[in-house]
């Protein structure tokens, strides 16, 4: 994806031939690993690098409970790898060590018209995608 927002390429799968179901604009996401941008993100901003580290073990945050998929856990682990992995309680854990005024600049809001199309919104969710390319991770 270009700067500009433009699709330069796109992958929707493995085989055309196997499935024609193309992953990359039809699949309909949970938002919880989309938010996990601004988390490492906000990170970034405020001095950690890909290579600190962060614990990935269970956690639990008033009562609610955060688990990796499959409930399998790495230690620590870096920052790098946790976002790659999509660990969700090496991220709420690095919430948690967060500065949270500036935590929360790493998210601009957006308005997000009341009556969005599925194309707005998967146009959007790409753009908060490349961002990973562009901060290295």
């Amino acid at each position: 994806m270009r700067p500009d927002g433009a699709v330069v390429a796109m992958v929707g799968g493995r085989s055309y031939a196997d499935s024609q179901f193309n992953r990359a604009v039809q699949a309909q996401r949970q938002p919880g690993s989309a938010f996990k941008l601004f988390d490492y993100y906000a990170a970034l901003r405020q001095g950690y690098s890909p290579e600190s580290e962060v614990l990935d073990a269970p956690v639990d945050v008033k009562g609610w409970e955060r688990e990796n998929y499959g409930r399998h856990y790495h230690g620590e682990v870096t920052l790098a790898d946790a976002f790659a992995d999509s660990m969700n309680a090496a991220t709420v854990r690095l919430s948690q060590q967060l500065d949270r005024p500036n935590h929360r600049r790493g998210a601009r809001p957006r308005p997000a018209g009341r009556f969005e199309t599925s194309a707005k919104r998967r146009a959007r969710h790409r753009r908060r995608e490349s961002a990973r390319s562009d901060i290295g991770l």
